[in-house]
């Protein structure tokens, strides 16, 4: 074999190699994620899907909640539209109306969150 036919073949080897070892090449770590510190907003309205399971039933819908200082209104509405419950709150506590009327209050919305889903447990509500 010629010198010029063994040109070709280094030349693939080479190329061949470089790139299968710039494949080794580690990049460097990411740098550190920096939390950043962040204000609890004073208002804010929610709007979305609910999906709730006690592991034997299990049941979805919407939710609607606004919040303004010292006043909440949150509601719970079934797949079909219909009101499951409203809850409002403000500086003389909470109030849960049902869909077959029934009301319950209690001194802040999150001592109604056992009647609205029960067993439940503390789902971290802001603080009145």
């Amino acid at each position: 074999m010629s010198h010029t036919a063994r040109a070709p073949r280094f030349w693939m080897a080479a190329l061949a190699a470089g790139l299968l070892s710039s494949g080794c090449i580690l990049n460097p770590p990411a740098p550190a994620a920096v939390a950043i510190a962040r204000q609890a907003a004073d208002a804010f309205s929610l709007s979305g899907r609910i999906s709730v399971s006690d592991g034997s039933q299990s049941a979805n819908g919407r939710i609607d909640w606004q919040r303004h200082p010292g006043a909440d209104s949150l509601t719970i509405i079934s797949p079909l539209g219909q009101i499951v419950v409203r809850v409002t709150s403000g500086p003389e506590g909470a109030e849960a109306v049902f869909a077959n009327g029934e009301r319950q209050s209690a001194p802040q919305i999150t001592d109604l969150v056992p009647l609205i889903l029960p067993g439940a447990a503390e789902v971290g509500l802001p603080p009145e």
